[in-house]
């Protein structure tokens, strides 16, 4: 069982809780209206705490979803106290193990769903490789007739500049 640090305790009442124990038995001494505020339809504050600082995922969600206060200690006392398995007793006589034995057959090897898995992951994989695909085709695009008008752009700049720069040196240098 695991114990929560001081630091990582629930606070209820200014005691620390650090076990499941001790939060069964803050829950039962609770008034239902302070369970509730705890555990609401919203939000879990138990169930958060169950599944982050005492790393519980599967008590967290069964407790999430209960909001009364009897729900959450039977559900708690249960994990806490499991109760024993029924244990059928085996009848050990000769006569039984052989009538057993002698009414099992050898069957075929029925086909596995192995197959289904491989066609839904071979299915994935060219989906992925489509993808892929396009994704590089859109480059490609995008490279092909963005670059050129960059460049174009940068070529009509320069040449507006030479021109500038020649009808300035025309006018201030008179030469």
């Amino acid at each position: 069982m695991m114990e929560a640090s001081d630091e990582k305790a629930f606070m209820h009442d200014g005691k620390k809780i650090r076990t499941l124990r001790e939060l069964l038995h803050e829950i039962k001494e609770m008034p239902e209206e302070r369970y509730q505020h705890y555990a609401s339809e919203n939000h879990n504050y138990f169930a958060d705490w169950i599944e982050h600082v005492l790393e519980d995922a599967d008590l967290s969600q069964s407790l999430r979803h209960l909001h009364k206060k009897k729900e959450a200690i039977s559900l708690l006392d249960e994990y806490l106290h499991p109760k024993p398995a029924v244990v059928q007793p085996i009848n050990n006589e000769p006569s039984i193990l052989h009538e057993e034995k002698s009414s099992f057959e050898v069957q075929e090897d029925k086909p596995l769903k192995e197959e289904k898995k491989e066609t839904k992951i071979t299915r994935q994989i060219e989906k992925l490789d489509k993808i892929a695909q396009d994704e590089k085709e859109i480059k490609e695009f995008l490279w092909k007739h963005f670059a050129w008008d960059m460049a174009e752009e940068f070529m009509y700049g320069m040449a507006i500049g030479i021109l500038v720069g020649l009808v300035l040196s025309k006018i201030f240098l008179k030469v």
